[in-house]
C-alpha cells in the first residue's frame, strides 16, 4: 500500500514482504522534517537514509540487495537496527502484520524501544 501523501511517481523502490507480497519498505526522494533526501519508511518508522550513502543505496537497490542497504545503513542509525522490516537472518523483508512487534516501555510510560520476531522465530531490535 503507497501512503497517501506520496505519489507512485516519487517512489524508486519498495520491498514486498516475503510471505503476503504486501509493500513493507518504500524509498522515495523528498522531504523529511525539513531536510531533502532518500527517505526510507518501514514498518515501525520513517528515516532520511545518512547523508552520503544514498549512491550506495541505490546501487543495492538496483541489484535487489535489501540486505546491502540494510548493512549500509544501520552503522548510522541509533542501536543498529538498520531496516525495521528486514531480517537479516533469514535475508527477507516482512511487513508489520507478519513481525510480531513488543514495544518496551520503561518505568511503564517511557518509551524505549520496539523488538520484533519474524515469522521464523528470529528476535532482534528494529526501533531505538
Amino acid at each position: 500500500m503507497i501512503p497517501k501523501e506520496l505519489d507512485e511517481s516519487e517512489i524508486i523502490a519498495r520491498a514486498h514482504c516475503a510471505v503476503c507480497g504486501q509493500v513493507a519498505l518504500i524509498f522515495w526522494w523528498g522531504d523529511f522534517w525539513g531536510d531533502e533526501g532518500l527517505v526510507i519508511r518501514g514498518i515501525v518508522h520513517e528515516r532520511l537514509a545518512p547523508p552520503g550513502t544514498e549512491k550506495q543505496i541505490l546501487e543495492q537497490l538496483e541489484k535487489g540487495s535489501i540486505g546491502g542497504v540494510h548493512e549500509i545503513i544501520k552503522p548510522f542509525w541509533k542501536a543498529d537496527v538498520g531496516l525495521d522490516a528486514y531480517c537479516p537472518k533469514c535475508d527477507r523483508v516482512y511487513c508489520a502484520e507478519h513481525w510480531k512487534l513488543e514495544d518496551i516501555w520503561e518505568d511503564g510510560w517511557w518509551y524505549d524501544c520496539t523488538y520484533g520476531t519474524c515469522p521464523e522465530g528470529h528476535r532482534r531490535m528494529v526501533d531505538d
